[in-house]
């Protein structure tokens, strides 16, 4: 009895857990790369407004005044780099230039049609 006692407890005590061998070990979670920033296009329609300030001389008289106007226009990007594209805008003024002997001149509106280019470098246009 003593023998079996002392053998009993000896298997309790070196008892261990099974481990099995077709246990596998979980996927590790995939590396996702944030894909780039596209490079900005410079292809488009877009419109503004503007408001500013004119002065203008003629001869020994100097004229000044405000100026306020809308703009529109659309540029296109050719390949990597060059853009071109064309411009609109009307302002309205209130510019005078004191009277002379040729009388009194008055700037009442402008209205430029525009032919833009560039170089796109990013976020710049030169």
């Amino acid at each position: 009895m003593k023998y079996g006692l002392i053998l009993a407890v000896s298997a309790g005590l070196t008892a261990s857990t099974a481990f099995a061998g077709n246990i596998k070990e979980p996927a590790p979670d995939p590396v996702v790369i944030a894909p780039a920033d596209p490079a900005p296009l410079w292809s488009g329609p877009y419109v503004g407004a503007q408001l500013g300030y004119g002065q203008f001389e003629a001869g020994d008289d100097d004229g000044s005044g405000m100026l306020a106007g809308i703009h529109a226009g659309y540029m296109h990007q050719f390949g990597n780099s060059f853009v071109l594209g064309a411009e609109i805008d009307y302002d309205t003024a209130n510019v005078e230039l004191p009277s002379n002997s040729d009388g009194e001149f008055t700037l009442e509106s402008l209205a430029r049609l525009k032919l833009r280019g560039g170089i796109a470098s990013g976020r710049t246009l030169f």
